[in-house]
C-alpha cells in the first residue's frame, strides 16, 4: 500500500543520500552510481504514494489548487535544502564545502528517516475517488 511503499522509498533515498556524505572518497563518478540510483529509486518510490495519499480526499473542484500547493510545497524543500547547504558552506575553502556537503548529507539522510517515520501515518493503501462508494 502507500504507507510500505512511501516508507520504503524513503529509506532507500536516506541509505543512498548518507553513502554519499564522504565525497572525497567517490574518486569516480562510477563509484556514486549505486547510491545515486538508491536516491532516485527511493524518490520514485516514495512521491507517488504520498501525492496520491495528498489529493485522495481533496473534492475535485479543489484538485487543481491542492496539486498547485503541493507543487509549491516541493519547490520550497528544494530551496529550503539549497539554502541549509549554503549555509553550510559558507565562507569555506574547497576543503570546507566538501566536508559541508557531507553534513548537509546527514542531515537531509535524517530528514528523510524523519519523513519516512511521518509517512507511517498514510493510509495502508489509497483507494482511488472512483472507486469508493
Amino acid at each position: 500500500g502507500a504507507r510500505a511503499t512511501a516508507v520504503a522509498g524513503m529509506l532507500c533515498s536516506a541509505a543512498g543520500l548518507y553513502a554519499l556524505r564522504d565525497g572525497p572518497s567517490l574518486l569516480l563518478p562510477r563509484d556514486a552510481m549505486p547510491y545515486l540510483v538508491a536516491m532516485g529509486a527511493g524518490i520514485g518510490l516514495s512521491n507517488s504514494p504520498a501525492q496520491a495519499s495528498a489529493m485522495v480526499d481533496v473534492p475535485r473542484d479543489q484538485a487543481g489548487m491542492a496539486a498547485g500547493v503541493l507543487a509549491t510545497l516541493r519547490y520550497l524543500g528544494g530551496v529550503a535544502g539549497i539554502a541549509v547547504l549554503g549555509a553550510l558552506s559558507r565562507g569555506a575553502d574547497a576543503a570546507g564545502v566538501l566536508a559541508a556537503h557531507g553534513r548537509a548529507a546527514v542531515i537531509f539522510a535524517a530528514m528523510l528517516v524523519a519523513g519516512a517515520a511521518l509517512s507511517m501515518g498514510l493510509p495502508g493503501g489509497v483507494v482511488p475517488r472512483a472507486t469508493r462508494g
